[in-house]
């Protein structure tokens, strides 16, 4: 099975990936993701940041060379990661991040600030807390950053952001508003649709989202 945590496990999908499926992929869906319902910490924020954040740019850039021509990304992120469940000081620094690289790295990027308004923000609908939406509004930041980026626009790869819903999952809990099949076809939607103009996008439902 595969650590998104882990460079090595990584890097072993990868090789897997080039003896077995090379160019045959045309879906990559990065749906891995991690949700700590405690208090505003570093330890919290570093951890989610890891899976929720670098993994996918990880992987997806490590994946990039053996993705068919014309592929699609799709990133499983989340409506509490718009900029607007943001604090200022963090919607600053999620929008001031410049490059792929850095959010490799992203708890260096966009350090944690335990003095923020953030850390008082209530919890939003399932618990979610406010290290998940900034860990959320930088994979949606990442999304920008890799439709933009040579090196996938060379191999026609597009790369998207969706928003599944609060679904009744393991994450979400029971007493959300929305079934797993609805959220799984909220996250296909993009796939179906196929509409170059959605490269870059942010979306529910298949609707463009602000980001």
């Amino acid at each position: 099975s595969l650590d998104v945590a882990s460079a090595v496990s990584i890097q072993e999908l990868v090789q897997l990936v080039k003896t077995e499926y090379d160019q045959k992929i045309d879906l990559l869906i990065n749906n891995a993701g991690i949700l700590v319902q405690k208090a505003w910490d570093k330890e919290t924020y570093d951890s989610t940041l890891a899976v929720n954040t670098a993994a996918p740019v990880l992987l997806s850039r490590a994946l990039l060379p053996l993705l068919a021509p014309g592929a699609l990304i799709i990133n499983v992120s989340s409506g509490l990661g718009k900029l607007e469940n943001l604090s200022s000081d963090y919607q600053q620094a999620v929008t001031a991040v410049s490059s792929l690289d850095a959010l490799q790295r992203p708890a260096a990027a966009v350090p944690f600030n335990a003095d923020s308004s953030m850390g008082s923000a209530p919890p939003a609908a399932g618990g979610m807390s406010p290290t998940y939406s900034v860990a959320k509004a930088l994979l949606n930041r990442a999304v920008q950053l890799m439709a933009a980026d040579d090196g996938f626009k060379q191999r026609g790869v597009s790369v998207v952001a969706v928003c599944p819903g609060w679904c009744r999952t393991d994450m979400g809990g029971s007493t959300a508003d929305r079934s797993g099949a609805e959220g799984a076809a909220s996250v296909l939607a993009p796939w179906l649709k196929r509409d170059s103009s959605s490269n870059g996008g942010f979306s529910r439902d298949g609707a463009a989202l602000e980001w």
